[in-house]
């Protein structure tokens, strides 16, 4: 969400702006069909990064607004995907109504930022 015009808008963005992912039953032909195609860059992410990226978007693959408070310093999430996630919540910009998390492993994609607004602090 973004604040103009005296109001929040809800937006839609690439999350990863610079990556294709592509889905397939056999990797080894989606390799070969790459290779012929002129793609030679390609990462593979690895199942805890799948599961994770999975549980976040759901069947929809847009990551909804989350919901939450803040009780003792730490995050609780009451509403939406972030919702029993808020161990790999890094950072909170309660202005901008984001949270940085933390992927399963940073060394390909690093971090996510989510929509999160804070409701009350405790």
């Amino acid at each position: 969400m973004r604040r103009y015009e005296g109001t929040w808008h809800t937006e839609k963005r690439l999350l990863f702006p610079s990556y294709v992912f592509v889905e397939s039953e056999n990797r080894t032909l989606l390799l070969k069909e790459l290779k012929e195609g002129g793609m030679e860059a390609l990462l593979c992410i690895e199942q805890a990064e799948e599961k994770f990226l999975r549980d976040l978007y759901g069947d929809s693959r847009h990551l909804m607004m989350s919901k939450g408070i803040v009780k003792g310093g730490f995050p609780q999430v009451t509403a939406g995907p972030l919702k029993g996630m808020e161990h790999k919540i890094c950072r909170i910009d309660r202005h901008k109504r984001l949270a940085k998390l933390k992927m399963p492993t940073e060394q390909k994609l690093g971090y996510i930022t989510a929509g999160l607004e804070i409701t009350e602090k405790i």
